[in-house]
């Protein structure tokens, strides 16, 4: 028997003893006036019941609505920072820069600077979305880029 013929089954026997009830009153076996107490404290203790299930279920409702816009907040954040960083990647590979003999024709210090893709700060903005795997590796590239940064300034980064 499955869920929903359960409470349909429920629904029939409640309506099956209302109906019992009425009927007895009708032919006045019983006298309904004195559970009349008893009648409305069970209603009010069903309606109650109600209640807190259409509400347990709003808050159910609420979480995993909650959970698909942080999981569509991350698919977003990950792929900007994903194409972010392609993009650092080609504009990297497309800097002549010569591997051999520096002495005769040294690059400028601009040659080796790479501009910190804003991708990345928004990632570390939204970081609590992310796993511990993830968020190190975001923290990774805020500190590379700093050292970067550092370097370029003249200023020597605390981690070298």
């Amino acid at each position: 028997m499955t869920k929903r013929h359960r409470k349909l089954l429920k629904i029939c026997g409640i309506i099956a003893a209302a109906v019992i009830a009425i009927g007895a009153q009708m032919s006045g076996a019983i006298d309904l006036s004195k559970w009349q107490t008893l009648t409305a404290s069970l209603i009010a203790l069903f309606a109650a019941f109600l209640a807190y299930r259409a509400a347990m279920a709003k808050v159910k409702f609420d979480a995993t609505s909650a959970e698909k816009v942080t999981r569509k907040q991350k698919f977003k954040v990950m792929i900007q920072l994903d194409l972010a960083l392609e993009e650092l990647i080609r504009e990297a590979n497309s800097r002549p820069l010569k591997t051999r003999p520096y002495m005769e024709n040294p690059p400028e210090l601009r040659a080796f600077v790479l501009d910190r893709p804003p991708e990345i700060e928004i990632a570390w903005n939204n970081i609590e979305n992310f796993s511990a795997d993830e968020a190190a590796a975001i923290a990774r590239m805020r500190y590379w880029f700093a050292d970067l940064e550092a370097l370029h300034s003249g200023k020597v980064p605390l981690r070298l």
